[in-house]
């Protein structure tokens, strides 16, 4: 999992979790009514390494050499770093797992 939280801006420090169904920031809802509108800054998608060495090991020893191509198979784990805009005109930079993001845009849809 990735930092979930307010890395700059209003709110920084903060984590981002969900609860009862809302992105959460300290006590203020990610929600329409509260933000104005969002820009993802950024998005990465990373393998994770404990997934692709399990993979490849097992495959290697079930395949032989074309079992390492299941490495290629392994989870991907994105990070994403958002950038809202709260109605009462302040700014918050977020740090989110894809979870959350997922979260954040379904709330803000």
């Amino acid at each position: 999992m990735f930092g979930n939280k307010v890395i700059a801006g209003y709110l920084e420090g903060e984590s981002v979790r969900i609860g009862n169904g809302l992105v959460l920031i300290g006590s203020e809802a990610v929600a329409k009514w509260t933000v104005e509108s969002y820009e993802v800054v950024s998005e990465e998608k990373n393998i994770s390494l404990a997934s692709g060495l399990l993979r490849g090991a097992a495959g290697k020893i079930i395949l032989g050499p074309w079992g390492v191509l299941a490495a290629l198979t392994a989870k991907k784990k994105g990070a994403y770093s958002i950038a809202l805009h709260w109605k009462n005109g302040k700014k918050s930079l977020l740090e989110t797992d894809e979870k959350v993001y997922k979260a954040i845009l379904k709330n803000l849809f």
